[in-house]
């Protein structure tokens, strides 16, 4: 088990900004991250900026994630697997931005809880996925915090939906 507490970091504009791992290909499996702040990123997730592996029963609380694009809770942008995650810390950024996964292009997204609210000042905002490409699954998730953006593409589970969406609430 790892145990992130306090972590900051300002990412000053730059990509792949995790907590974890900037980019993970292996498995990262029941870590938390807590009381950590990260800010100013491109790519940004509590645990990992970019997921080509699985992450798999890691949680994030009591943590403040800002960025600009591709933000998420566990990962900025997903190709991969996330399983049995939870995020309860708040998320801001620009556009595509969500509680799990800012930008999902691949892979399985299951059984995840985001309970966070998640702010954008443009578009493509959900609470668990903000944006998705075809060749993707998201299913038994559930998002119960509040959503706040400006632009289009906003929604409770994705914002902007182009894969298979089943038994989320």
């Amino acid at each position: 088990n790892i145990v992130i507490d306090g972590f900051e970091l300002d990412g000053k504009d730059n990509g792949n900004i995790g907590a974890v791992d900037q980019t993970n290909y292996g498995n990262v499996n029941k870590c938390q991250v807590i009381n950590s702040t990260i800010s100013n990123g491109e790519r940004t997730g509590d645990i990992v900026g970019v997921n080509h592996g699985q992450i798999t029963d890691c949680k994030v609380n009591d943590s403040t994630i800002t960025g600009v694009n591709n933000v998420g809770g566990i990962a900025g942008i997903n190709a991969g697997k996330i399983k049995g995650c939870i995020n309860t810390s708040a998320v801001s950024a620009k556009e595509y931005v969500a509680g799990i996964a800012g930008w999902f292009s691949s892979g399985e997204i299951s059984d995840c809880v985001n309970t966070a609210a998640i702010n954008a000042s443009d578009s493509h905002i959900g609470g668990i996925a903000g944006y998705t490409l075809n060749k993707c699954t998201i299913k038994n998730c559930t998002n119960s915090g509040t959503i706040t953006a400006v632009g289009i593409h906003v929604a409770g589970i994705v914002g902007n939906q182009s894969c298979d969406v089943i038994n989320c609430t």
